[in-house]
């Protein structure tokens, strides 16, 4: 006999068996690590970018840099990018996101 059979619906929903747990967190990991992971790397992109882009327009023709990339600057904030979080959160209390 199963520790739940014979019990109530809603006692066997509160009280699920460890294994019946372990399947529900491996689904739940799952689809939460590729979305983090999305996000992250998405988010990564565009501070990068932004970065880039606010680093350009302080020279004479941003335009010129704009297509023919700049690599020595791309590549130091590419380096700097890894902590976009705490620096997005950083601007957002400063200044705000679209200033």
């Amino acid at each position: 006999m199963l520790p739940l059979e014979g019990q109530p619906l809603k006692l066997q929903i509160l009280c699920n068996s460890s294994s019946e747990g372990a399947a529900s967190l491996h689904r739940m990991s799952t689809l939460q690590i590729p979305t983090i992971g999305f996000l992250y790397v998405a988010g990564y992109i565009g501070h990068v970018g932004r970065g880039y882009i606010i680093k350009v327009k302080e020279e004479a023709k941003p335009t010129d840099k704009e297509i023919i990339l700049d690599v020595p600057l791309a590549l130091k904030l590419a380096f700097q990018g890894w902590a976009w979080p705490l620096a997005a959160i950083q601007v957002s209390r400063s200044r705000g996101v679209c200033s």
